[in-house]
């Protein structure tokens, strides 16, 4: 078989839209294969961005290129700002914090909770004298419960985060004014 023949192969391959193709002639074997048609990447889920922050860098790296939107005119841009505007969450007013307050930081992402169990009182309280080593909260990841300690005692001057809400690695948890 010579090479026009191959090409005859290959084009009628593509007409009739053949992914495979096996041909013996004369003693000589000849396979060819058209490589499948690739699917867009799949828009990614609410699922995808709880499960995120549990893959290695290099998994939600290469998901978050596969996801990245395509590039937009100047035009495109600008019509495309207020309603980037209007879905956006607000910021959440900070208070100026006073100056011996120390804040405490979640160690990993996962979800909050301050009691123990649904139905149990809250580890502490706006208001509460705390020990160092005093349990504050629960953060749940990959189904353990973690406990959060106090490293210095002091009194609890605010809870930032709502129960049963997820937090990130670094975010601030609680204010308190060390004693």
């Amino acid at each position: 078989m010579n090479l026009d023949q191959i090409k005859e192969l290959i084009a009628l391959m593509r007409k009739h839209r053949i992914s495979e193709i096996d041909l013996e002639q004369k003693g000589s074997k000849i396979r060819i294969v058209a490589e499948p048609a690739r699917a867009p990447a799949p828009e990614p889920s609410a699922a995808d961005a709880r499960v995120a922050p549990y893959l290695p860098d290099a998994v939600t790296s290469a998901a978050n290129r596969a996801a990245a939107p395509a590039p937009m005119s100047a035009a495109a841009q600008e019509a495309a700002k207020p309603a980037q505007t209007s879905l956006s969450t607000p910021e959440p007013t900070k208070e100026a914090p006073s100056t011996n307050l120390t804040e405490v930081k979640s160690p990993m992402p996962g979800t909050f909770y301050r009691a123990p169990a649904p139905d149990a009182p809250p580890y502490v309280d706006v208001g509460s004298v705390i020990k160092k080593d005093t349990v504050l909260c629960i953060i749940e990841a990959m189904k353990l419960m973690n406990e959060i300690k106090a490293e210095t005692p002091g009194h609890v001057v605010k809870i930032l985060v709502e129960n049963g809400h997820p937090v990130e690695y670094g975010q601030p948890l609680f204010l308190l004014e060390p004693v």
